[in-house]
């Protein structure tokens, strides 16, 4: 019977070993990937910092030539100028969303309901035309501006 449990002590040392094996070998990959991991982050953050770098080269530039026409870099110009008037439209029409409407109705000192008695009522037509005319208006100049600097770029002239 000894030698059986011989046997055992020596079938689980070996496993021991083994197990004592795995463990070394999964703790050193777990830290392989850990190491990798922070490989991949400071190369990614290496990137950043070079595409930063080529912004602020590309924005220094812009803001040395930006008036110069027949520069290789002119149909570059010219769109960031047209993105810049684009940039400026919608913030203008975002300004114009949080800007309270001046409602009559909002500074009389008649009780809500009688204001909405004697207040004519504009009908959900009448609004939808106003809503269209003022986006079409917007529109219009939008694409005159965008017009005007096509017009600039074919000629050759400033914005």
């Amino acid at each position: 019977m000894s030698s059986i449990m011989q046997n055992i002590t020596d079938g689980l040392s070996q496993a021991g070993q083994v197990l004592s094996k795995s463990g070394k070998k999964a703790a050193a990959g777990v830290q392989t990937a850990a190491e990798l991991a922070k490989l991949n982050w400071k190369l990614d953050e290496a990137k950043k910092a070079k595409e930063a770098a080529y912004a602020a080269l590309g924005k220094a530039y812009y803001e040395a030539h930006e008036s110069e026409n027949g520069t290789e870099f002119e149909s570059d110009i010219v769109a960031i100028r047209r993105a810049q008037l684009e940039i400026d439209r919608l913030e203008a029409k975002i300004a114009d969303c949080h800007t309270p409407k001046d409602d009559a109705r909002a500074y009389t000192s008649v009780e809500p309901a009688q204001a909405a008695a004697e207040a004519p009522e504009e009908s959900s037509e009448e609004k939808t035309a106003e809503e269209v005319a003022a986006q079409a208006a917007e529109s219009e100049e939008a694409a005159e501006a965008v017009e005007a600097a096509e017009k600039d770029e074919e000629t050759g002239s400033d914005l």
